[in-house]
């Protein structure tokens, strides 16, 4: 399966160690942990030309570095993106995740915990370097009662905050895919509305597939091998977001209804989604997505298909504009100022 078929919950709360120099004055260890973190990336990563002549990488590996470049220079010059120096250094390493990501929810329905921090505002993540640390907050958002959900995330990003630096396990991914991350990292830096998860992942997770599709279609020809595969894990991507997304719509409604036994009614419905995803098999065009399997689910696993996966506004705003990348930002940006950006957004596409 297409390892970027969905949101990678990727935007974690980095920017907070921004704050580096008033750290003294704050008494949370998770910003600690946040800033040390971040430190040591900021000193362990090497610039691109001492990558290229480390011995411990493969020709291929370098290749893909190379590549990343050219995906970014493609995205500043043809997609409109905000030139940055992000993934222009690499850290050296294991292949191996280096962030974790927690998500919560209440058990009796489809919203998320929040957590405030400077800059961001209000998330529905935290994120970790520190994988014990990750399963120790796990384990006690599920003591207070709440469903929780552990991920490890695809990318590094801090929003533009510091420069990124590309890591190990991203040069495992394929072109169009390594594309698609790439540019989806970079369009936050581009557009960003603290406080507005939905709105702000939405739009990066259109842009990367959109920015990848239109780089491959580029480079490989519109009949290429290359493109073929990676539209049909992208139409395989869109048929799944579409199905867990109508399954967590489904959810909320039920929790609306105020079932007599909340948790027969839960595993019930979680139960019958799996053997609808059974049904469904037939429709993905890929051998990736027909095995497929639903790990754990409960709310916090639901909660972030509602709050990430709908880029079809996006998708109307980039048809109204023309497919014009500029003018296309110039809408999102319009829509950013209102205090319910995707709101906005469906509303212009309408007029």
């Amino acid at each position: 399966m297409r390892k970027l078929s969905r949101p990678v919950f990727s935007r974690l709360v980095l920017i907070t160690a921004a704050c580096g120099l008033i750290l003294p004055l704050l008494s949370s260890c998770y910003v600690f942990h946040v800033a040390k973190g971040q430190l040591h990336i900021a000193c362990s990563a090497i610039g691109l030309r001492e990558a290229l002549q480390n011995s411990e990488l493969s020709d291929a590996d370098k290749e893909k570095l190379r590549y990343i470049q050219r995906v970014r220079l493609f995205a500043e010059k043809e997609l409109s993106l905000k030139p940055s120096d992000n993934y222009t250094t690499y850290l050296p390493g294991e292949r191996r995740p280096i962030t974790f990501v927690v998500t919560g929810a209440y058990r009796d329905r489809l919203e998320p915990v929040t957590w405030w921090f400077p800059v961001v505002g209000s998330v529905s993540y935290r994120g970790y370097f520190d994988p014990e640390m990750a399963r120790d907050f796990r384990d006690e958002l599920e003591a207070d009662g709440y469903d929780a959900d552990l991920r490890t995330a695809g990318a590094y990003s801090t929003l533009g905050w510091f420069t990124d630096p590309v890591t190990p396990l991203m040069l495992d991914l394929d072109d169009g895919d390594l594309a698609m991350l790439i540019i989806h990292e970079l369009a936050h830096g581009t557009v960003y509305v603290a406080g507005q998860t939905e709105f702000s992942e939405s739009m990066a997770e259109f842009v990367g597939r959109q920015g990848a599709e239109d780089l491959l279609r580029r480079r490989s020809g519109p009949d290429s091998p290359q493109l073929r595969s990676f539209l049909d894990g992208l139409a395989d991507s869109r048929t799944f977001d579409r199905f867990m997304r109508a399954k967590a719509l489904a959810l909320d409604g039920l929790y609306a209804s105020r079932p007599a036994d909340l948790e027969k009614a839960r595993l019930d419905f979680w139960a019958r989604m799996r053997l609808d995803l059974e049904a469904a098999r037939p429709e993905f065009r890929t051998e990736g997505y027909r095995a497929i399997r639903l790990r754990l689910l409960n709310n916090a696993v639901m909660v972030g298909y509602l709050a990430y996966a709908d880029t079809e506004p996006f998708e109307k705003a980039f048809e109204r504009a023309g497919r014009n990348w500029s003018k296309f930002f110039d809408l999102v940006r319009e829509a950013a100022r209102n205090d319910d950006p995707m709101n906005k957004l469906r509303e212009m596409n309408e007029q």
